[in-house]
């Protein structure tokens, strides 16, 4: 049974565990179904992260704050997560793996579904050619070979009870691997995952148009429609909910600056800045997504 954990205990664990992010969930959330958990193993620091919380933040006033330089090796193993780092949008299923880079903003989105993944935590100076690297991607999907060969050496190091002298050697060896992995030119990516993060790109750049519609996505990617709504199929999304998520994530995070922020938006602003052209309907899918009205999310960020 999925363990049930006070919203700030969960979070408290995450930040010794990882480093200052920020967990948020919706109003109406005290609790996260899920655990963090953290051991070593062929001395290796790998975290095991379960939760339904809305998203996980990181800024750069966070990265300041606790000045961590690290990489996560991230694994998918049940649920879903979007992650946002470097301008860059990755959608992780189950088996999927992603680089983190614990030196630069990012967000992780659950949507307030159950979410498990496998953090292997891996030292930046021993990274760093990934970090200056051009042609570095941030994902490996699950049925690629390069995948595949990753998990395997994972598999085999925590069936390994070895000695301990060959820790190191398996440390460095992982590390040329992932390095191996993850710098290339992206043919691992079918042209199904390259046209989810085409149309991922243009709906982050163009959300805030309350005209955008998935006709107008598919016509200006050259696709059809029907192609474009069979790869978020693939995700489990459709592009209208996508759409909404999107805009709803914006007005969300919008309305936690508000409250330390010199400009004051109203409730109406904010529907239409974050893409919403009509003020019922943004209210009533922000009830639903957070559980609360956004005037009373609002007050509860200021408690």
């Amino acid at each position: 049974m999925t363990k049930l954990l006070k919203l700030g205990d969960w979070e408290a664990n995450l930040q010794k565990i990882c480093g200052n992010y920020k967990a948020i969930a919706s109003k109406n959330k005290r609790h996260v179904h899920g655990f963090i958990s953290c051991f070593v193993k062929n001395g290796l620091e790998v975290a095991e992260v379960n939760c339904d919380l809305d998203y996980i933040n990181r800024t750069v006033s966070d990265i300041g704050k606790d000045n961590q330089h690290q990489f996560f090796l991230l694994e998918q193993k049940q649920g879903h997560c979007l992650i946002s780092q470097r301008n860059v949008d990755v959608y992780l299923n189950p088996g999927d793996f992603a680089l983190m880079d614990s030196s630069y903003p990012v967000s992780m989105h659950y949507d307030g579904t159950f979410s498990s993944q496998i953090s292997h935590h891996l030292p930046a100076e021993a990274m760093l050619s990934l970090r200056h690297s051009n042609s570095t991607n941030l994902y490996l999907a699950a049925d690629t070979p390069k995948a595949q060969i990753l998990r395997g050496y994972l598999d085999n190091i925590f069936n390994d009870d070895r000695d301990a002298w060959l820790d190191n050697e398996k440390k460095m060896a992982l590390q040329n691997l992932v390095t191996i992995s993850f710098v290339g030119d992206a043919r691992n990516e079918t042209e199904e995952d390259i046209l989810f993060k085409q149309a991922i790109i243009y709906i982050k750049n163009n959300f805030t148009d309350s005209e955008l519609k998935p006709i107008l996505i598919a016509n200006n990617l050259g696709v059809s429609l029907r192609n474009l709504q069979k790869c978020f199929q693939k995700y489990g999304k459709t592009l209208g909910s996508f759409i909404c998520e999107t805009r709803l994530n914006f007005a969300c995070q919008m309305l936690s600056i508000n409250v330390n922020s010199s400009k004051k938006y109203s409730i109406s602003n904010l529907a239409f800045e974050s893409g919403f052209g009509d003020l019922s309907y943004f209210n009533r899918r922000f009830k639903q997504r957070y559980g609360c009205s956004p005037t009373a999310y609002k007050d509860y960020t200021l408690v």
